[in-house]
């Protein structure tokens, strides 16, 4: 289960081959509402800018979209287009926004969001903004697996008024009549974000303006949390130390509470290897020792569930993917040929694994029918990727991938659980006997028994 990237995946910082380290600096105090603009912000980006330059980004890596140039369209294609072009899984990417967040409400419920300079007002809700499960979607697209992730703003649907930062200070959050709130987090991904919502393991480390209900405070300066980070940052590496976002994290509310203010309190989310790890050290000095061989996982009653499907079938099905061994975050493409109408199911489980998991059917393609011929899965189009991924602590991981052709729809049903897009499922007492087993019964070559077929592949965190 865990090996799946769902929107993120964990990985360590790597120290090699920084082929095309990036760093996107997206700066909004200007917008198309005048009467929300914010005091500083192009400082904001400026000193973030030379922050870039000091952690060994070049000149030629840095990019800017400021004011004008940061609609909801300029953010999201650099985003697609030159925040991924040419990057690999090693290379590091420095994702900045100072601006005005806010939480709008979603399809299932408020999100928290960024807000972009052409957004609009609609009745009870704001339209044209960046939502946290779209910035998600956009960062699990990215081949990268260290992103470092630093939002200036404030999305917490709880704010009413200033209380905390004094009339020098403008807040940060965009407030309007029928903004929704509630049991909300500082973390954008998941302010709102419904529990059907899996967010995964993510590939970056985030530094959050405030906590929840608190307010994030721009200045005629620039805003606080950039001044408090620089001042942070500067401070750890004149005393030699490790300049990560976790060891600023204490300088920085310090100097948040020097300023005066007492109601923002920064906060950290993500993969805790890239919020300690030294980003403007990162490049330098020899790599660390390599971890120690990986010790086979014994195999689990969930490995031994999915064998005993394949050994209960009636036949074999037939399936094949493009190479038997991939790196965390590679995308994993699987090609099935029934060879005869039924319904389809594909299923994994890695060594040590509690629970297999079901990759298909799936939250984003539910109609595993087919009727023959050959199926790629992903079907082209699809909303979503099966990305690969190690357990925490893990060098490498083998996986069995089980594919099932069935004449019953619903085979799996009473043993699927879980809230997320690729469901766990949970075999009990049944690990021993297969959920077809019914449709067995029948002559080996008849059409009441299942076919299934397996592969084994294994995943490694470095070539």
């Amino acid at each position: 289960m865990n090996r799946l990237l769902k929107f993120a995946l964990l990985l360590l910082l790597p120290v090699l081959c920084f082929a095309s380290d990036k760093a996107l600096l997206i700066g909004i105090g200007k917008y198309q509402d005048a009467s929300v603009n914010l005091p500083g912000i192009d400082l904001d980006v400026n000193r973030m800018h030379r922050l870039a330059l000091s952690m060994g980004f070049k000149p030629e890596q840095i990019h800017s979209l400021q004011d004008e140039q940061a609609t909801l369209a300029g953010i999201q294609g650099a985003l697609r287009g030159w925040f991924r072009e040419g990057v690999g899984p090693h290379d590091r990417l420095l994702l900045y926004f100072s601006s005005h967040g806010s939480l709008v409400r979603g399809p299932n419920g408020p999100v928290g969001a960024i807000i972009p300079h052409d957004f609009q007002r609609v009745p009870g809700n704001l339209a044209n903004v960046l939502t946290g499960p779209m910035l998600a979607d956009l960062l699990q697209m990215n081949p990268s697996h260290s992103i470092l992730l630093i939002v200036d703003a404030c999305h917490s649907g709880g704010l009413t008024s200033r209380k905390g930062i004094g009339r020098d200070f403008k807040p940060k959050v965009l407030i309007y009549q029928g903004m929704p709130s509630g049991d909300l987090t500082a973390d954008l991904f998941k302010a709102g974000v419904p529990a059907t919502k899996d967010m995964g393991q993510p590939n970056y480390g985030y530094l959050s303006a405030c906590k929840r209900d608190q307010v994030a405070a721009a200045t005629s300066q620039g805003s606080v949390l950039t001044l408090g980070l620089e001042e942070a940052w500067a401070d750890l590496r004149r005393n030699q130390r490790s300049a990560s976002l976790a060891a600023a994290h204490p300088t920085i509310v310090a100097f948040i509470q020097s300023r005066g203010i007492n109601e923002q309190n920064p906060e950290l989310f993500g993969d805790n290897n890239l919020l300690n790890a030294d980003w403007f050290t990162s490049r330098a000095g020899s790599p660390p020792p390599p971890p120690p061989p990986p010790q086979p996982a014994p195999p689990t009653a969930a490995w031994g569930a999915l064998e005993n499907i394949v050994q209960q079938s009636s036949g074999r099905l037939d399936a094949r993917i493009s190479k038997q061994q991939y790196l965390q975050n590679e995308m994993l493409d699987i090609v099935v040929t029934p060879g005869r109408e039924g319904y389809l199911f594909v299923m994994s489980v890695g060594e040590g694994d509690a629970k297999p998991s079901l990759l298909y059917p799936n939250k984003w393609d539910q109609d595993n029918h087919v009727i023959g011929g050959s199926l790629a899965i992903p079907r082209a189009g699809a909303r979503y990727h099966i990305r690969q991924g190690l357990p925490k602590g893990m060098a490498q991981q083998k996986v069995l991938l089980v594919v099932v052709l069935s004449h019953a729809p619903d085979a799996l049903k009473d043993l699927e659980s879980g809230d997320g897009p690729f469901k766990d499922l949970d075999f009990g007492q049944q690990a021993t006997r297969s959920p077809f087993l019914e449709e067995a019964a029948g002559p080996a070559s008849g059409p009441s028994g299942y076919l299934a077929g397996k592969l084994i592949y294994v995943i490694k965190d470095k070539p």
